[in-house]
């Protein structure tokens, strides 16, 4: 009898097992609104995704030195450059903010330069004063061949070297744009005279030669014109 009994209630607790099988089996699965990590983190990288950029076009040597060129037009304001005296004393042409500076960039090399110094130093001379500087600057590759030339020649006057310092921003007013043979190309000219603003504004890119009178007479407006 009792194994009769035990019989039965084994075959009672198979057949229960049983059913909640396959009634767990006939439910569908579970569907939640919430997305997985990886594809919340797909549609977030698409989201932010840029539009591909071209890096930028370097620049050619031309276009560097036609900004150069932009850069001392007249109106803007003049750019800072360090120049070394003939006793290696380095200073800054900004030391001369508060007077009308008028500057002669030159070369011992150059002769329109040499020709042209004798009547600037006149000129210099004339009208020179507390408001006014009259400064040579020389672009000399070599700082000894300048001041060996101003010691033969016992020039006198503010006398300064920049040299082929190209990285200075003063070298900048040293740049000129010709057409060769129907080529644009930008060279370093000398001689080049530059009237600069006492408040450091650039008056005169590229003034007269001080021979010709519209060189004096454009100095003698500019100084009748201060306070």
């Amino acid at each position: 009898m009792k194994r009769i009994l035990i019989l039965f209630l084994c075959s009672f607790f198979l057949f229960s097992c049983s059913r909640q099988v396959k009634k767990a089996q006939a439910q569908p699965p579970n569907k939640t609104d919430k997305k997985s990590p990886v594809a919340g983190d797909k549609k977030k990288v698409i989201d932010h995704a840029k539009p591909f950029e071209e890096p930028p076009r370097p620049k050619s040597k031309l276009e560097q030195k036609r900004e150069r060129i932009r850069q001392v037009m007249i109106g803007n304001d003049a750019p800072d450059g360090l120049i070394t005296d003939v006793h290696g004393k380095v200073k800054s042409t900004a030391t001369y903010r508060g007077k009308l500076l008028v500057i002669d960039f030159w070369a011992t090399w150059c002769g329109p330069c040499l020709q042209g110094a004798p009547k600037f130093k006149e000129i210099a001379k004339r009208y020179e004063s507390d408001q006014v500087a009259f400064i040579s600057v020389s672009i000399d590759r070599e700082y000894n061949t300048w001041k060996q030339f101003l010691e033969n020649n016992q020039w006198d006057g503010e006398h300064y070297w920049l040299g082929m310092n190209r990285d200075e921003d003063l070298f900048s007013f040293l740049y000129k744009e010709v057409d060769d043979e129907g080529q644009p190309r930008v060279i370093i000219g000398v001689p080049k005279y530059v009237i600069i603003s006492p408040e450091g504004k650039i008056l005169d890119n590229e003034a007269e030669f001080p021979t010709n009178p519209a060189f004096e007479a454009h100095i003698k407006r500019l100084v009748s014109g201060l306070k």
